[in-house]
């Protein structure tokens, strides 16, 4: 009789590195969805911060003089929508800032009227 002490299933050593593997992957799909929400982040302040631009450009085309009330609330409506969000209206230049906390500097976009 043949005394056969070989056992079947996997090994404890096998179990690690699999879940080793595993775990790494997971945490390289982790990575990718952290860099794409922060992109969409981004994207979505930046389209904010554009359709902040094209309001104020129209009412001023509609209205040259713009008073410092109503700057005030482009201003307090900017604050809300983006984060710190400030507005200036030099001459004929729009500047608009905002903070972007992922990379922890200010988003600047301007635009220049042609009236």
């Amino acid at each position: 009789m043949e005394n056969n002490n070989k056992q079947g299933g996997i090994t404890l050593v096998e179990v690690i590195v699999t879940l080793s593997i595993f775990s790494f992957g997971l945490l390289a799909l982790a990575k990718l969805q952290i860099n794409y929400l922060n992109k969409t982040y981004v994207l979505y302040y930046n389209s904010i911060a554009l359709e902040q631009l094209n309001s104020i450009e129209a009412r001023l085309r509609v209205d040259a003089k713009f008073s410092n009330f109503e700057l005030q609330q482009w201003n307090s409506t900017n604050r809300r929508l983006l984060p710190q969000g400030q507005g200036e209206l030099l001459g004929n230049k729009i500047t608009l800032k905002w903070y972007d906390k992922y990379k922890k500097q200010w988003k600047i976009s301007t635009t220049q009227l042609n009236l």
